[in-house]
């Protein structure tokens, strides 16, 4: 092989690898960010469940604690929306009397990092039984979630 051959052959190769990935279809993805509330009052923790309508891409976004999220790689189309809250403090859980000799609840080993757990309703949880849907049609979406 001469080496102009070689060159222009591997010129081919590099373009061809390097635009192969790109031509995979409608695999693009947006930043949807907003606030999610619950009675009017932010959800100090939790996730956001973004699910197609087939069900084959499912992406989630933390919940801060002052209710925002964000997150960027959110397929664009109709989407069904679920909002799963923070997790119940383990020490609810727990029977009386079972935390003798541990640290005391102020303790930064019971710190519950996640938010407040908040008893939302299960069908909002669920993003097939929520009825709360977004259409994510650009790179970036506002979308705020109100449940009641």
């Amino acid at each position: 092989m001469t080496p102009t051959r070689f060159a222009a052959t591997t010129l081919l190769l590099t373009t061809f690898f390097l635009v192969l990935p790109g031509c995979g279809g409608s695999d693009q993805r947006a930043t949807v960010s907003g606030k999610v509330t619950y009675k009017s009052k932010p959800l100090s923790g939790g996730t956001v469940y973004f699910v197609t309508e087939d069900g084959s891409k499912i992406e989630s976004a933390p919940i801060g604690s002052d209710g925002t999220y964000s997150w960027n790689r959110v397929p664009l189309g109709k989407l069904k929306v679920g909002v799963e809250p923070a997790g119940k403090d383990p020490r609810a859980m727990m029977p009386k009397g079972a935390m003798k000799g541990a640290p005391p609840p102020n303790s930064p080993n019971y710190e519950n990092k996640g938010g407040e757990y908040v008893d939302i309703p299960k069908n909002l949880r669920d993003p097939s039984t929520s009825n709360i849907f977004v259409t994510v049609d650009s790179s970036t979406k506002q979308f705020d979630i109100d449940l009641k």
